[in-house]
This record gives C-alpha cells, sequence and structure tokens, in this order.
C-alpha cells in the first residue's frame, strides 16, 4: 500500500509539473506572439507611409518615438477615423479585416483551453485518482487511530482494575497467611514459655537457671515479634477498633517508658508547665511509644548516650519528640525508616523492622502524624508525633 502511494504521488508531481510548465510556455508564447505581431505591423504601416509619401512616413516615425498611449491621442485616432468615413467602430472593422481579431480569438481561446485542460485535470486527481485515495487512506488512518487509542485506554483501564484486583487478592492471601502462622506458632509458644518457668523455679543451680532465663527471655521476644504482625495485618484489614477516652499525656508516656528496655536512668523527660490531655487509646499509643523508646534504644554507645522525650503543644496538637543523642539517621532512613522490615539489626536479634512500622499505623490511625530526623537540640536520632487533642473516629480506616 505504501508503495502505491508513493508512486501514484510521483505521478501526480510529474504531472502538475509538466502542466505548470506547459501553461507558462503557453503564456509566454502568446505575449510574445501579440508584441512580434504589433511590432511588424508598426513598421509595415511606416513603411506603407513611407512609400506613398517620404515625408508623411518619416513624420510618422518620428511621432512614434515621441508621442505614447495618451487621452487625447485615443480621442484624435477615432476622429481621424470618423473622418475618414469608417465611423466610431472603423478599428473593430479594420482589425477583423486585417485579421488580428481572429487571431486574438484564437490565442484567448487556447489559453482558455489549457486552462480548462489543467482544471479538469485537478478536478480528475482530487475526485478519482491519487488525491482522493490518499484522503481516503488518511481518513482510514486516522480512523484506525482513534480506535486504537481508545482500545489502548480501555486495555490499560482493564488491567489497572485486574491488577488492582489481583494485589488485593494476594495481600489478603498474605495477610490470612500471616495471622494463620501467627497463631498456629502462639500456642506452642506459650507451652513453651510455660514449661521454660516452670523448669526455671526447679532448678536451683544459677547457670542454669541462667540459660533457662536466657531461653524465656527469646521466647517472649518472638511472642511480642507474632503480636506486633498481627497487629499490623488487623491494621492493614482495618479489623482494628479504636476507644477514644480522655488521658494524661504525661502518665500514658511514664508508663510507656516504664515498659520499655530502655533504661530510666537514661531518660531525660520534659513535660512542660502545662498538663495536656487528649482523646486516644491508651493501649495503641503506649504501645507507638515503646516501640519508638525501643528503636532509641538500639542507639544508645554508651553511659553517656540518653533518650530525651519532650512534650509540647502546638494550637490544638500535642507534640511529642522523642531523640537521643547517638549517631543519627542518615538522610535515606527519614522516609524509609518507617517502612515494614528496614532495620539495620539482624535477624538474631529479632529486628525485623515492624515496631516503627505500627507505631505509624497507630498514629495515622489517631489521624496524626509522625516523623524521623535528627535532632538540631541533642544531635541524635528523632521522632516527632503530632496528635490531635480532641476526638477521634472509633475505626481504623487503611491509609
Amino acid at each position: 500500500m505504501d508503495n502505491m502511494v508513493k508512486k501514484k504521488l510521483s505521478a501526480f508531481r510529474k504531472r502538475q509539473t509538466v502542466f505548470v510548465i506547459i501553461y507558462g510556455l503557453i503564456n509566454a508564447a502568446v505575449i510574445a506572439g501579440i508584441i512580434v505581431y504589433y511590432r511588424l505591423k508598426e513598421q509595415a504601416l511606416a513603411g506603407a507611409l513611407y512609400l506613398h509619401d517620404n515625408a508623411y512616413g518619416e513624420t510618422f516615425v518620428r511621432k512614434m518615438f515621441s508621442s505614447g498611449i495618451t487621452d487625447n491621442n485615443i480621442r484624435a485616432g477615432r476622429t481621424a477615423m470618423e473622418s475618414a468615413g469608417y465611423g466610431s467602430h472603423g478599428f473593430s472593422y479594420m482589425s477583423r479585416l486585417n485579421g488580428e481579431m481572429y487571431a486574438l480569438i484564437a490565442m484567448i481561446a487556447v489559453l482558455l483551453i489549457a486552462l480548462g485542460s489543467g482544471l479538469y485535470n485537478c478536478y480528475r486527481l482530487g475526485h478519482k485518482d491519487f488525491v482522493k485515495k490518499v484522503c481516503d487512506v488518511y481518513a482510514d488512518n486516522e480512523r484506525l487511530s482513534k480506535q486504537l487509542e481508545n482500545e489502548h485506554i480501555y486495555n490499560k483501564e482493564q488491567h489497572q482494575k485486574m491488577l488492582h484486583i489481583y494485589n488485593k487478592e494476594q495481600h489478603q492471601k498474605m495477610q490470612d497467611f500471616i495471622e494463620n502462622i501467627a497463631h498456629q506458632i502462639k500456642t506452642p509458644l506459650a507451652i513453651i514459655t510455660m514449661k521454660l518457668e516452670m523448669l526455671e523455679e526447679k532448678y536451683d543451680d544459677s547457670s542454669q537457671r541462667k540459660e533457662i532465663a536466657d531461653c524465656t527471655g527469646n521466647a517472649f521476644r518472638i511472642k511480642t515479634f507474632i503480636k506486633k504482625l498481627l497487629d499490623i495485618s488487623r491494621f492493614e484489614a482495618g479489623k482494628v477498633v479504636m476507644t477514644s477516652d480522655e488521658v494524661d499525656v504525661a502518665a500514658i508516656l511514664q508508663e510507656s517508658i516504664n515498659s520499655s528496655v530502655v533504661d530510666r536512668n537514661r531518660i531525660v523527660m520534659d513535660y512542660g508547665n502545662e498538663k495536656l490531655c487528649m482523646y486516644a487509646d491508651e493501649g495503641w499509643i503506649v504501645e507507638c511509644f515503646i516501640n519508638l523508646l525501643d528503636n532509641c534504644a538500639e542507639y544508645l554507645a554508651d553511659d553517656n548516650t540518653k533518650v530525651y522525650v519532650d512534650v509540647t503543644r502546638k494550637n490544638d496538637d500535642c507534640v511529642v519528640t522523642i531523640a537521643d543523642n547517638g549517631k543519627g539517621l542518615s538522610t535515606e532512613q527519614f522516609n524509609s525508616i518507617f517502612n515494614r522490615f528496614e532495620t539495620n539489626g539482624s535477624a538474631a536479634d529479632f529486628k525485623a523492622g515492624i515496631g516503627l512500622n505500627l507505631s505509624k499505623l497507630i498514629v495515622q490511625a489517631h489521624h496524626g502524624s509522625i516523623k524521623a530526623g535528627n535532632s538540631e537540640k541533642y544531635g541524635g536520632a528523632e521522632f516527632v508525633v503530632t496528635l490531635p487533642m480532641y476526638r477521634l473516629k472509633t475505626k481504623y480506616q487503611s491509609m
């Protein structure tokens, strides 16, 4: 199809070029013929007068050089024709008699025929030949292009819908799998923990009791890990129902400090001069602050490293800042640190990177915000939690 269109396009250009050249040559020939004819006629007229009377002939030639086509000369010529007895149409009669009018009519006819032929050729090309086919092909291409574009948009939308449904199904399957595995582990883990506690009470040897205590501690760490994993799954599934009780901010922070792994002697607290209360789910908020405090504990390199807990009020929000004077965070960690399984620790230390992810979900469920960075005041890592002091909705919605 492309080769045929190219051949017809080439033929069309050649024919149009030939037509323009021929029509231009015809016009040039007609104009040249008219000029030559009237030049010869002037010479013949001057010669005829010269043969009749040399003086008249010479006078006529001089007049031809000095006179032009003016209105006075034209009117004088008509008067002379009438005085000679040929009337006002004498010049037309003379043109017919000499054949000039017929020659002019023939030239005009040639020009009209050439022009008509060119117009007809263009008309035929536009309606029956290449141009019409090109227009048809262009119209078909436009129609097909529009159809393909619509189909592409439709297919893309369908793909997005199917991908969303597939991801949602896979996510739900993964959640169900995690919950199932976690529940399967909880029961035997509880039995193991209970047996270890019984063994610890049974043996009097300090070294044996220490080994059993270490095993019991690791079992509790596994239990805590499973609990956090289940909590995250419940948050994402929208199964968590939040209470909205008035709580004392200082009290829940003190409870979080008592439950965290950070040495209380290394925590510096500044609750401010104003007693702050807010509406929140006390259990979940405590869990959030415990995770943040435990994360700071990872960066306590020596006895000089401390954790700072500051509480301030900003309009209708309560701002809790938990920071340390450790080595701080890298720029890449500012946002990624809240991602699930994002951790700098090892699997052997149960650093799975889910505690901060759970804290973020809890804060979002309370319609608050949390961000990480480095403290300008203390120099180490910093977590800023902003929570509204008004009542929140009763059920958590996935963010």
